[in-house]
C-alpha cells in the first residue's frame, strides 16, 4: 500500500499534530518523526475526528497500534509498549482494512 504522508519533525508540528483539522483529505496519514526512540505519547487534544495510532521501531516494523481512537478520549494519552521512533496517525479503520499488524514493515521515501 502507498501512502502519501504529511511530516512532523519539529516539536511544534509533534505537538500539533492533526488537531483543528476536520479531516485528512489531501493526506492518508501524518508520520511523527522524531530525533530518537522513546515512548512517545499520542493525545487527541483539539482532534475532530478518530483516527488510528501506529508506533514503529527504527527498522519501520510495528511495534504496537490503537485502533478507532475517539476525540472523547482526551485527556487520555496512548503510548506504546517498548521504544519507537515513528508515529502515524491515519483514518480510523485503517489499520483492520490494510491488515497491518505487529510486526509489518514499512518503507518511508522522502
Amino acid at each position: 500500500t502507498d501512502l502519501l504522508l504529511e511530516i512532523a519533525e519539529s516539536p511544534e508540528e509533534r505537538t500539533k499534530g492533526l488537531s483543528g483539522r476536520e479531516t485528512l483529505s489531501l493526506v492518508d496519514g501524518l508520520l511523527f518523526v522524531y530525533p530518537e526512540e522513546g515512548l512517545h505519547g499520542i493525545w487527541m487534544k483539539g482532534m475532530k475526528f478518530p483516527i488510528d495510532i501506529i508506533w514503529f521501531n527504527r527498522e519501520k516494523e510495528i511495534i504496537h497500534f490503537e485502533s478507532e481512537v475517539h476525540p472523547e478520549t482526551f485527556p487520555k494519552a496512548f503510548y506504546p509498549e517498548s521504544t519507537a521512533l515513528y508515529v502515524l496517525e491515519v483514518s480510523a479503520g485503517r489499520v483492520e482494512k490494510e491488515g497491518w499488524e505487529v510486526g509489518t514493515l514499512f518503507v518511508i521515501e522522502k
